[in-house]
């Protein structure tokens, strides 16, 4: 847009629009527009379209004394809480958190996707007692299921602190290529983050 309008006001203020026309060089011209239109819409996708307006932030999660990073999708449709608390629920995908993970969680949530949620918790609850929990929901498409929850003991995202904060396991990405692998909607009253 802005080498439209130079080039419009540069044929206005000369006058010879039509020798302006004949001594571009097409080819670059085309080759550096198509290059630009790859690198925007392919590369930068998602993530770009997010980042720029200001809906991706980063974080990281606690859990036993592990950390580790996510990056959250800022996402205010996103209206999942946890019917024990009345907090929002961060949805992340199971892998993004492997970090965290002892041996034996890792042998359970690997077939998370496969045999679901319920023979994931009956699994992981025997490994530890209060932790983990089934959480149902409804979405689009799916009117009733059942997300594997565990209860963190702290997340930070952005500059926000949620201890003991509900986390549901995708059992999938959450993401096709928009740069995040979690969603938090940000329901209840936060608290600000002052240490490291």
């Amino acid at each position: 847009m802005g080498g439209l309008l130079l080039a419009a006001v540069r044929t206005a203020a000369e006058g010879g629009g039509a020798e302006l026309l004949r001594s571009l060089n097409w080819g670059v011209f085309l080759l550096a527009g198509g290059g630009c239109w790859l690198l925007l819409s392919v590369v930068f996708r998602g993530g770009a379209r997010h980042a720029v307006r200001s809906e991706l932030a980063e974080g990281r999660l606690e859990l036993r004394g592990r950390t580790t990073s996510i990056t959250a999708l800022l996402d205010t449709g996103h209206t999942l809480t946890d019917p024990a608390t009345g907090k929002g629920v961060l949805v992340v995908y199971w892998r993004a958190l492997e970090a965290l993970w002892s041996r034996e969680e890792l042998a359970a949530l690997e077939r998370l996707e496969a045999a679901g949620a319920a023979e994931a918790f009956e699994r992981l609850s025997s490994l530890e007692t209060g932790r983990w929990r089934l959480l149902p929901y409804r979405a689009v498409g799916v009117s009733e299921g059942l997300l594997l929850c565990l209860r963190s003991d702290r997340v930070v995202i952005g500059k926000r602190e949620h201890p003991h904060l509900t986390v549901a396991l995708s059992p999938g990405p959450v993401s096709d290529g928009g740069g995040c692998n979690a969603l938090w909607g940000g329901m209840e009253k936060e608290v600000e983050c002052h240490a490291a």
